[in-house]
């Protein structure tokens, strides 16, 4: 039997038993023929909406102490300093000054306590057997501040611990550089006071940073 005889005697066959089947399954099979179920399932497929992964919120870091009825000051219990903490909104030279000699001072430019960035405070400094009049002693002592030292910084009535790292002198064209290049994401105390102590020569300068736990 040639192929073309061959063919002729299976296609009906085949054709035969496709139709069956179709007659056979006809319940389970029909939406393929109804375009309106298969428009629907197309819709359905394209124009899903995605499933929207849920978002974890950051935990939120709290950064001071509640601290109601504490009037603004500066506390650093090892070396026995407590002073008031003005806080100017100037940086004009007369105007510090002047509050310099009722505590020290919030350089103005500079972040608030809490804040990201650098907050630099102000003190005057004076050598031994100076009169303790007014705050012209209030950062005598700062060179004996040693690392893991604390330093407690009441503001807006809130407080503020901080940890010290270090204690060093700067020229005074180093410590204006220092001032001019703050840092953005940490947070930051720098504590100064001339030295020699009373001595408008270079800076004492104390860095510590902010605890928040």
């Amino acid at each position: 039997m040639t192929f073309k005889n061959w063919s002729h005697f299976v296609l009906p066959f085949l054709a035969i038993f496709v139709f069956s089947l179709l007659i056979i399954n006809w319940s389970e099979i029909s939406w393929i023929f109804d375009w309106q179920t298969i428009s629907r399932w197309a819709e359905e497929i394209v124009f899903e909406e995605p499933i929207e992964e849920p978002i974890e919120e950051e935990e939120s870091i709290q950064i001071g102490q509640e601290a109601v009825g504490e009037e603004d000051h500066i506390k650093i219990s090892v070396l026995g300093i407590e002073a008031p903490l003005r806080s100017p909104d100037s940086s004009d030279l007369d105007v510090l000054s002047a509050e310099l000699d009722r505590g020290v001072v919030i350089y103005p430019e500079a972040a608030r306590p809490g804040d990201p960035g650098q907050t630099v405070i102000l003190g005057h400094s004076a050598p031994p057997g100076y009169p303790d009049i007014k705050f012209d002693r209030v950062f005598s002592d700062l060179g004996n501040l040693v690392s893991g030292d604390i330093i407690e910084i009441y503001y807006q009535e809130r407080v503020f611990k901080y940890s010290a790292e270090k204690v060093e002198t700067m020229s005074i064209e180093e410590y204006g550089q220092l001032l001019l290049e703050p840092p953005a994401n940490e947070y930051v105390l720098i504590i100064s006071t001339c030295y020699p102590p009373g001595r408008n020569w270079q800076r004492w300068v104390a860095t510590a940073y902010l605890l928040t736990e």
